[in-house]
């Protein structure tokens, strides 16, 4: 599942994942993750989210979608630093891609997460 607001950053990353054989929900709101994890009938594997989101952050939608699929993997994805971060209970060493984020680097960190 990618979950990002930004259409420009979403789209290309879930085409480029769709591209490599992935299955992709995708949602620009943690509010539509959450609805959309709740009406999918199949596992959700691994969920990639900006922390930064309208609403939830992504740390907080993690934490929701886990209650779902609690053995849910995830990235998160930021193109903000420090006070930005803790202010939404996360820490920089979390946050395993900047944006704009670099499609091959995506792919290794998802390829590595879920072997």
């Amino acid at each position: 599942m990618v979950v990002e607001d930004e259409d420009d950053l979403r789209q290309p990353i879930r085409r480029s994942l769709a591209a490599a054989g992935y299955t992709v929900l995708e949602a620009s709101s943690a509010e539509e993750a959450v609805e959309l994890a709740r009406d999918h009938d199949g596992q959700i594997d691994l969920v990639l989210t900006d922390v930064v989101l309208p609403g939830l952050s992504g740390k907080q939608l993690v934490e929701e979608l886990r209650q779902l699929y609690p053995q849910l993997a995830s990235i998160l994805v930021s193109g903000y630093g420090g006070q930005v971060l803790s202010r939404r209970g996360v820490k920089p060493n979390q946050v395993r891609l900047s944006k704009p984020v670099d499609l091959d680097e995506l792919k290794a960190a998802i390829d590595e997460i879920l072997g």
